[in-house]
């Protein structure tokens, strides 16, 4: 292998790795905003709906996450 082609590698998984920091503060970001509103009373359901749409408007964020909202929406409605 020689030095350019392990170089463009190297800077190929450089750049992947800054692309999921960069989601990845995104994400931290939403959760943070999301977890303050909740703490200053907003209601579970808005801020469930907040975190749908702000992953909708990022595509691969929060894509673990959505199962824990939606069964926490579940358990919602079953104990409303």
């Amino acid at each position: 292998m020689n030095a350019d082609l392990l170089l463009a590698k190297i800077n190929r998984e450089l750049e992947m790795i800054s692309q999921t920091q960069h989601r990845l503060a995104r994400q931290k970001a939403l959760l943070q905003e999301q977890a303050t509103r909740l703490r200053l009373g907003a209601s579970p359901l808005a801020v469930s709906v907040a975190l749908r749409e702000g992953a909708a408007l990022e595509p691969g964020d929060l894509r673990a996450s959505g199962i824990t909202w939606a069964a926490a929406d579940r358990f919602d409605l079953a104990h409303s």
